[in-house]
């Protein structure tokens, strides 16, 4: 754990981390991850990531202000910050879906309606001359 610092970091997220970026620098050889599962899953939190982007920020302030977090949920061996940094990550993820599924593919289709429906610009600024 970093002291001092706004957001402890243990070294557990951080190989975790450093490991996932290990994983998809060797995405296209194989070499750790089938090329389906990891393209599946980086398909996934691509699709969410602005979602992830705007809400996770929040669940982090809201979980460093003091907040009691069971050590029964994480066992005896998992820090208080790495605890709270789960729970934010499963709370960001878990909103980003809901977000995604009931606001972001709505908007999307709607936008997408308006902009199919709607004439291109060049017709409506075009100088039409009527034929004689």
């Amino acid at each position: 754990m970093i002291a001092g610092s706004g957001y402890a970091i243990s070294f557990a997220f951080v190989s975790l981390a450093s490991a996932f970026v290990i994983g998809c620098a060797s995405f296209e050889k194989g070499i750790l991850l089938a090329p389906s599962l990891l393209g599946r899953l980086l398909g996934y939190l691509g699709s969410r990531s602005y979602g992830i982007y705007l809400i996770h920020e929040h669940f982090l302030r809201v979980l460093a202000a003091p907040t009691p977090i069971p050590k029964s949920w994480f066992g005896p061996f998992v820090s208080e910050a790495l605890a709270r940094d789960l729970v934010a990550l499963l709370l960001s993820l878990g909103t980003a879906e809901l977000c995604y599924r009931f606001l972001e593919t709505k908007l999307i289709a709607y936008g997408r309606r308006i902009t199919s429906s709607a004439t291109p610009a060049a017709d409506r600024f075009a100088v039409h001359v009527p034929k004689r």
